[in-house]
């Protein structure tokens, strides 16, 4: 039996939960960050499209990370993708 809606919220059966495959059916892994992975999106309805995928644990959406994980998050796609360095005020790794 499938798990109930508020399972899946829980983490059971979670497709995006580690371990995940590199190359999977819809995402194809591009690189291990220090606390995410990213992914290239199969599907390129937008040039580019990538998911970033926390890994320490599950988790439904940035509201449920602490600040230290918010915070270390953001650092490793800005340090990683250049965003700190070109100045891009919404990923400031200090704020």
């Amino acid at each position: 039996m499938a798990p109930t809606w508020e399972e899946r919220l829980q983490g059971v059966d979670c497709p995006l939960c580690a371990p995940r495959t590199t190359i999977g059916a819809f995402n194809i892994e591009i690189a291990k960050l220090t606390i995410a992975t990213l992914y290239l999106g199969r599907n390129q309805v937008f040039r580019g499209y990538c998911v970033l995928i926390f890994d320490p644990r599950h988790v439904t959406g940035l509201q449920h990370l602490s600040q230290e994980e918010n915070r270390a998050l953001i650092r490793a796609g800005a340090i990683r993708f250049g965003l700190i360095h070109l100045g891009c005020p919404k990923f400031s790794a200090s704020s």
